[in-house]
């Protein structure tokens, strides 16, 4: 190899280093690539954590969904469906009725009613179980074990200006409701709840398609 070819090796040995080097510093200090630990671990849901006993009565599986609808409804005195003032009592009779020593909320009660809700409401109540707890009012009942029924002189119709006449296929009915509350320490002052429900006329008589509370 003689002189030129020496110095020309050399030159090109020279600058493949150096382009070497830029690049080792330019991937250590220009990257934006993150790197393994700057990648977020995707977080896992919540599994579904099985209750211990509790005075709630929480149970301890997934509530099933829907709600078998029932076939009957509790013992009544007999009514006439084509009354909407009888219906609208029957169904606030059992809406209100609540046995804490089976219930595990109120919810119990309602899906009761179903056989004389409107297809609407009682589907909705079915398929939508609470999913919340009870709340205070009812741990403090299942406490002392209550039992709260509503009789047929418990439900009372309540006046209010401005409620709609009825017509061949609806109804707005106003009542009182009392809940008479007994405890295997004795019963406790009567519950009185002011509720709206408003029905509508089915080829089988009345049904119920709304409840709400005042």
């Amino acid at each position: 190899m003689n002189t030129t070819q020496h110095t020309q090796l050399s030159t090109t040995i020279m600058t493949l280093t150096a382009v070497a080097a830029i690049g080792l510093s330019a991937v250590a200090c220009g990257s934006t690539s993150p790197s393994p630990t700057d990648v977020a671990t995707p977080s896992t849901s919540t599994p579904f954590t099985t209750p211990t006993a509790t005075t709630s009565r929480v149970p301890a599986t997934r509530p099933v969904i829907p709600q078998p609808a029932p076939t009957a409804l509790p013992p009544l005195a007999p009514f006439d469906s084509e009354n909407p003032d009888e219906v609208a009592a029957a169904v606030a009779q059992v809406w209100y009725s609540w046995d804490t020593t089976v219930d595990l909320s109120a919810y119990d009660a309602r899906v009761r009613a179903v056989p004389l809700l409107e297809s609407d409401l009682g589907h909705s109540i079915l398929n939508f179980p609470p999913v919340s707890g009870p709340g205070s009012d009812w741990l403090e009942l299942t406490a002392q074990n209550a039992v709260l029924t509503v009789g047929d002189g418990d439900v009372r119709a309540a006046s209010e200006t401005g409620a709609p006449p009825d017509t061949a296929t609806s109804a707005y009915r106003l009542l009182t409701v009392t809940q008479k509350v007994a405890t295997a320490q004795g019963p406790l002052p009567d519950r009185s709840i002011v509720v709206s429900m408003v029905l509508s006329h089915s080829p089988g008589g009345w049904l119920v398609s709304k409840v709400v509370p005042r």
